[in-house]
C-alpha cells in the first residue's frame, strides 16, 4: 500500500445526507405500486400457467442427473 496505509486501515464513510421525498414522487410510487384485483388475477393466472412446466423441467433435470455425486 502507498503512503504507509495498510489494507486493514478503514476509510471514513461520507456523511449520509437525507433529503425529504417530493410528495409528487410519493404519490406516483403509490399509484404505480398499487395493484388492482385484475392485476392480481392476471399475476396468479400467469403463476399457475408457468408452475407446471417449471416443475416438469426441474423433475426432468433431477432425474437426468440422479446418478451424479459431488
Amino acid at each position: 500500500m502507498r503512503n504507509g496505509t495498510k489494507a486493514t486501515d478503514k476509510i471514513p464513510a461520507a456523511p449520509l445526507i437525507i433529503q425529504p421525498i417530493d410528495p409528487e414522487v410519493v404519490e406516483f410510487r403509490e399509484a404505480f405500486e398499487a395493484r388492482s384485483t385484475l392485476d392480481e388475477s392476471i399475476r396468479e393466472g400467469v403463476r399457475k400457467t408457468l408452475q407446471t412446466p417449471i416443475e416438469t423441467e426441474v423433475d426432468d433435470f433431477v432425474a437426468q442427473h440422479a446418478g451424479r455425486r459431488g
